[in-house]
């Protein structure tokens, strides 16, 4: 597989990723539903794996190892925030979840945004200067 399909593949699934993210957050904050059935959590397991294979084929087509260069670095540590915040966002009381929903999409977008500039600042660098 090429770069250029890889990375198609690696977008869609982040997009994919965190769609399920907020429709999850929002059932659960709103109190319309759990934070997702069966089918719900089987999609976005099967996101997040490809998502993560993705993003480890590029690793190593690259060879932009995290702990060896910045960008990379601060993606994972970003990702593993991420992780963490949306798992508690489903959990205990709403006023917690909603704190941790917000945490979580400011983790995902902070990340995001350190993947599409290459920067460890991501879209912080903009307030460097």
């Amino acid at each position: 597989m090429d770069y250029a399909t890889l990375k198609t593949i690696h977008i869609t699934t982040v997009v994919l990723s965190f769609a399920v993210f907020a429709i999850r957050g929002g059932n659960v904050l709103s109190g319309k539903a759990a934070p997702g059935g069966t089918a719900v959590r089987v999609l976005s397991h099967v996101i997040n794996t490809v998502l993560l294979l993705s993003a480890l084929w590029m690793v190593f087509i690259t060879k932009q190892w995290p702990f060896v260069y910045p960008w990379p670095t601060v993606k994972l540590l970003g990702l593993v925030a991420y992780v963490v915040f949306a798992v508690l966002a489903f959990r205990g009381p709403r006023g917690r979840q909603a704190l941790f929903f917000l945490l979580g999409t400011i983790a995902f977008l902070f990340t995001a945004s350190v993947g599409l500039t290459h920067n460890p600042l991501g879209f912080l660098k903009f307030l460097t200067g």
